[in-house]
C-alpha cells in the first residue's frame, strides 16, 4: 500500500476521532447552556421517541418554531444502565445550512472556521463552550427558502407549565426561534435556543445523557433532558428617560436637549419602561426600577410616583436607598422602586397594552445641589424575571466659567497673577433674571450669591441654592491668593443665560479707574461666549477654556497700546498737549500785554 494512502487514512481516522471527541465535548458544553444535547425522558403515549421538543414555561402570545440544521449519527454507547449514556456521536450539517452555520460560528468566535470544518461547520459548533454557543445562537440566521420543521408551539394559555413542538425528527439538532406578533409581523420575543431531539441509534436505543454528566448552566435552570428547554423572554429594553423643569430650556421643556441648569434648580425626571402583558400568568412577578443619580443631584422619596400614583399610597410597592427621605447622588448609590405582581395590577389597572406590552412610568424630582459641576447625570435600569436592561441615561449641563486676573510684569508682558480682585455676577436680561427669581427683571436683578467651596482663598465658588440667604454667602467673588492658582476665580452652578460681570475691586496697588465690565453667555449646550469686552483691551475671552483673562493696570501709561486702548491713550495725550498749548498761548499773551503796558 502506498505510504501516502496510509498517511491519508491515518489522518482521516485521526480527524474522525477528533470529531467524535469534539462531539462529546460539545454535547457536554451545550448541556451547560441547557440548550443542546441533553438527555431524554419518556415520551407520552402514542408519540414516537425523539419527535418532539418540550418548551417549559412558554410565554403567552409567543410562538416557538424549530428549524433543523444538523443530524446526529454513529452513536457510540458508553457506561450506564443498559448502555444508555453516549460516549461519542457524529454530527453532520444540513447542506442548506452550511453557509449560515459557518457565518454564525465565525461571528461567535471572531475567527475563521478551521479548514477541517469548512464542509461540516456544525461539528465545529459542537466544540463550543456555553458562552460561545450562546453567541452562535444569537448570530444564526435561517437560510432563504427554509421551512420550519414540524408543528410550532403557539397560543399557550396563561400559567401553562409546558408545551410541545411536534412532528420533528429524532437525533437532530434544531434552532428554536421565539417570536411574537407586532403589527402583524413576527418579531423576536426571546433568545434563540439550540436544542437536540432525543438521540436514537440504529438499534432503536434511546440515549439519556453523556458519560461525563456535566452540570447545566443556571441560565437554563439546570435542564438535563434532551428534547426540552426553558423558554426565556428577552431582557427588558432600556427605559426611556427624560427630564424637564419650569426654568429649563424654555421652549424645549419636553425634550431631552442638553440644557444648562443651575444649583438649586428642581428637575422633574420621567422614566418610561415596558411590562409584558403576560406578567399576569406568573405565580410571582417582580418589576424593579433601579435609579442611580449622579454627583450633584438630591432625590426625595416623597414625590416618587408610578403611573401617576404615589408609591407611598401603594403598600405593595417597596422603595429602598433613602436616608431620612433623601438620597444624595454620588454616581454609585442607587434607589429602587420594586413592584410586586399585586402592585403591577394596581398601577396598570385601566391601562391599554400595545404590542403585548404595557407602558409603566416612574416620575420623581431631584434638586441640583452644590456638588454639581460640569454636568449632572442620571441613569435607570429596569429588571424583570427575564433580566436587567441596559441603562437609560439623561444628562444636563451645569453652567461654569473662570476668570484669570493678571497685571504687567517687569518685561512688559501680562503674566503677573493678581490676588484679591473682586467681581460680581448679575443676570443681564429678563429670562436669566427669572431663572433665579420668578418676579425679577434685568432692571431689578441683583448680584448673585455664591458660597466658597474649597475654603481659604482659593477662588472657587458655587452658586448658593438659596438666593435669599443672608449668611454664609457672598456676592464679592475674590481671585485666589493661593500659590497653586493665584489670580484664578472659578464660578460654578450657573443656569443658562446672559450675565454682566463687573470688577468691583482692584488688587492692592492697582488703579480703580480702569475696572472692566463684560458679558458672559452660558449656552444651552454648556459652552460659554464672551462679549462686550470694552475698548480698553483689558479683557480677552477664551470660549474653549471657558476663561476670561482680565488685566489690571497701575496707571494710565500701562494701558495696552493696541486697538481702542491705544487710540484712547493717544487721544488723551493729544488732548493734554492741546490743553498745554492753549494754556501756554494764554500765558504768553498775558505776559505780552503786561510788557506792552
Amino acid at each position: 500500500m502506498d505510504r501516502r494512502d496510509a498517511n491519508n487514512r491515518t489522518r482521516e481516522e485521526g480527524l474522525m476521532k477528533m470529531r467524535k471527541l469534539f462531539a462529546a465535548v460539545a454535547a457536554a458544553a451545550t448541556l451547560i447552556g441547557g440548550m443542546v444535547l441533553s438527555a431524554s425522558s419518556a415520551q407520552a403515549d402514542g408519540v414516537a421517541a425523539g419527535t418532539t421538543i418540550t418548551v417549559n414555561n412558554p410565554q403567552v402570545g409567543h410562538t416557538y418554531t424549530a428549524y433543523k440544521f444538523a443530524n446526529f449519527t454513529s452513536v457510540t454507547a458508553g457506561e450506564g444502565a443498559n448502555g444508555s449514556k453516549i460516549a461519542h456521536v457524529e454530527i453532520t450539517t444540513e447542506s442548506a445550512w452550511v453557509n449560515v452555520v459557518t457565518a454564525a460560528a465565525e461571528a461567535a468566535t471572531g475567527a475563521s472556521i478551521p479548514a477541517e470544518y469548512t464542509q461540516n461547520p456544525a461539528a465545529y459548533v459542537a466544540t463550543f463552550d456555553a458562552a460561545t454557543l450562546r453567541e452562535f445562537a444569537d448570530a444564526l440566521t435561517i437560510p432563504t427558502g427554509t421551512s420550519a420543521a414540524g408543528t410550532p408551539l403557539s397560543g399557550t394559555t396563561e400559567g401553562a407549565a409546558s408545551g410541545t413542538i411536534s412532528g420533528l425528527t429524532a437525533s437532530s439538532w434544531y434552532l428554536v426561534k421565539d417570536t411574537v406578533k407586532s403589527n402583524n409581523n413576527d418579531v423576536q420575543g426571546g433568545p434563540e435556543a439550540i436544542v437536540a431531539t432525543q438521540i436514537i441509534d440504529g438499534n432503536g436505543v434511546t440515549y439519556g445523557e453523556f458519560v461525563n454528566g456535566l452540570k447545566a448552566d443556571a441560565k437554563q435552570n439546570a435542564i438535563t433532558a434532551m428534547g426540552e428547554f426553558n423558554a426565556k423572554a428577552t431582557v427588558p429594553s432600556a427605559p426611556v428617560k427624560t427630564v424637564t423643569s419650569l426654568t429649563d430650556c424654555a421652549a424645549n421643556n419636553n425634550t431631552n436637549t442638553k440644557c444648562t441648569v443651575r444649583v438649586g434648580q428642581t428637575l422633574s425626571y420621567n422614566v418610561t419602561a415596558k411590562v409584558p402583558t403576560d406578567y399576569a400568568s406568573y405565580d410571582a412577578y417582580t418589576f424593579t426600577f433601579t435609579d442611580t443619580p449622579g454627583t450633584g443631584l438630591t432625590v426625595s422619596s416623597a414625590n416618587i410616583k408610578v403611573n401617576g400614583t404615589k408609591v407611598s399610597a401603594v403598600s405593595s410597592i417597596t422603595i429602598t436607598g433613602f436616608t431620612n427621605g433623601d438620597l444624595v447622588g454620588n454616581g454609585s448609590a442607587a434607589f429602587t422602586v420594586i413592584l410586586s405582581k399585586t402592585a403591577l395590577d394596581t398601577v396598570l389597572n385601566g391601562k391599554t397594552a400595545t404590542n403585548n406590552y404595557y407602558d409603566i412610568e416612574l416620575t420623581y424630582d431631584a434638586v441640583v445641589n452644590e456638588s454639581a459641576e460640569n454636568t449632572v447625570t442620571n441613569t435607570t435600569t429596569v429588571t424583570d424575571p427575564s433580566g436587567t436592561s441596559e441603562p437609560g441615561k439623561v444628562e444636563k449641563n451645569v453652567g461654569q466659567f473662570s476668570i484669570k486676573k493678571v497685571g504687567k510684569d517687569d518685561n512688559g508682558g501680562w503674566t503677573t497673577a493678581l490676588a484679591g480682585a473682586e467681581f460680581s455676577i448679575i443676570p443681564a436680561d429678563d429670562d436669566t433674571a427669572r431663572r433665579y427669581d420668578a418676579n425679577a427683571t434685568a432692571e431689578t436683578a441683583t448680584a448673585l450669591k455664591f458660597t466658597e467651596i474649597t475654603g481659604g482663598n482659593k477662588g472657587s465658588y458655587t452658586l448658593n441654592a438659596d438666593q435669599s440667604a443672608t449668611s454664609g454667602v457672598t456676592s464679592a467673588l475674590a481671585t485666589s491668593s493661593d500659590s497653586n492658582n493665584k489670580g484664578q476665580l472659578k464660578l460654578n452652578g450657573l443656569a443658562q443665560g446672559t450675565y454682566t460681570v463687573k470688577e468691583t475691586k482692584a488688587p492692592a496697588g492697582y488703579s480703580s479707574q480702569f475696572l472692566p465690565t463684560f458679558t458672559v453667555t452660558v449656552n444651552a449646550d454648556g459652552t460659554v461666549t464672551f462679549s462686550d469686552l470694552g475698548n480698553l483691551d483689558l479683557v480677552a475671552g477664551d470660549a474653549t477654556a471657558k476663561t476670561a483673562t482680565v488685566r489690571n493696570v497701575k496707571s494710565l501709561t500701562q494701558l495696552p497700546l493696541t486697538g481702542g486702548a491705544g487710540i484712547i491713550l493717544f487721544s488723551v495725550i493729544a488732548a493734554l498737549l492741546v490743553a498745554v498749548a492753549a494754556i501756554a498761548t494764554v500765558r504768553i499773551r498775558a505776559v505780552k500785554r503786561e510788557l506792552q503796558a
